[in-house]
């Protein structure tokens, strides 16, 4: 017995001569899911000449009606601390909204996230003033120390948001390296519809 892929290129499954059954599973996230359905959605900031007390940071409010599942990566050459802020306080008119992008191309670009320079819908604020990061629930070290340089990022992390609540996603330079390092941000985001 074979069991085909359904283009009858591929074998997904057979049984051999010694009936034993050999299995080739084929799984999808919960992020390529939403993805094929265009309700993945992303928000990136760069920096090609980050200084070593430098700051960047990508901060937004969720929506009240709607569950956000996220994943982030954060890279920096410049050593630098990497943390996610939960109910952050980010001083209004500070920074420059973005539109928040449909990773599906074929779909528009319509989140329900809320920049926090004046709150207008689908788009985030790239480099805002932070005043309080709030509950940090992720934090981590990135870049070199005094003796070397490199560009690190340990991968993507994934949490899943509070409704209407304000984060703050930072690299910030501890002053000790030396200038003129790379760093960017790379936000990933579904809705929740089960």
């Amino acid at each position: 017995m074979i069991i085909e892929d359904g283009t009858g290129s591929n074998r997904m499954a057979e049984v051999d001569s010694n009936n034993m059954l050999h299995v080739h599973a084929v799984s999808e996230t919960h992020f390529e899911d939403e993805l094929h359905h265009g309700h993945c959605y992303s928000a990136s900031l760069s920096n090609s000449d980050m200084d070593k007390s430098e700051e960047i940071n990508i901060c937004f409010t969720t929506p009240s009606d709607r569950i956000i599942h996220i994943a982030y990566q954060p890279i920096c050459s410049v050593f630098a601390e990497f943390k996610v802020g939960e109910g952050a306080a980010v001083t209004a008119t500070t920074g420059t909204d973005a539109t928040a992008i449909n990773s599906n191309r074929r779909f528009s670009d319509d989140t329900k996230i809320e920049a926090t320079y004046g709150g207008a819908v689908g788009k985030y604020t790239a480099n805002a003033t932070v005043t309080n990061d709030g509950t940090v629930i992720h934090t981590e070290m990135l870049g070199s120390n005094k003796q070397g340089a490199g560009i690190t990022g340990r991968g993507s992390t994934f949490n899943i948001l509070k409704s209407n609540t304000t984060y703050a996603f930072r690299i910030v330079g501890n002053g000790v390296s030396s200038d003129n390092g790379v760093a960017s941000i790379e936000i990933v985001w579904v809705y929740d519809h089960h």
